[in-house]
């Protein structure tokens, strides 16, 4: 990645637009208001932050209100996933937290460990 690491509130979007591609069977954009939806914010929040994600070169507008991931925002997306799902697969597997907790802890923790661990 070409960089620096986003801020915790980029990582959630980024991570956001891509799980949403992915559950769209790959589908090329995803829409306002399903990110806004996704993430539980109001619509003009999420239009906000797509158009500060089209100016930092995450995302791109593919039509109106419909928005796809970079290359540059795929590789972050990907790495917060790895992240994620690292984080869940400790938490349940050696501190035994329930699969049901090891989400949400997961979510908070995954913005706070080093790139490298996901790599």
């Amino acid at each position: 990645m070409t960089s620096p690491r986003p801020s915790p509130a980029v990582q959630d979007y980024l991570k956001c637009v891509y799980v949403l591609e992915e559950e769209s069977a790959g589908a090329a954009s995803v829409s306002t208001s399903q990110v806004a939806g996704w993430l539980g914010v109001t619509s003009p929040s999420a239009s906000s932050m797509l158009k500060r994600l089209t100016g930092l070169g995450f995302v791109r507008q593919i039509g109106r209100g419909e928005f796809g991931l970079t290359d540059e925002g795929r590789a972050h997306a990907l790495q917060v996933v790895r992240l994620h799902r690292l984080l869940e697969t400790f938490l349940v597997e050696r501190l035994g937290v329930p699969l049901e907790d090891a989400h949400g802890e997961a979510e908070v923790l995954e913005h706070h460990l080093s790139e490298e661990l996901g790599a």
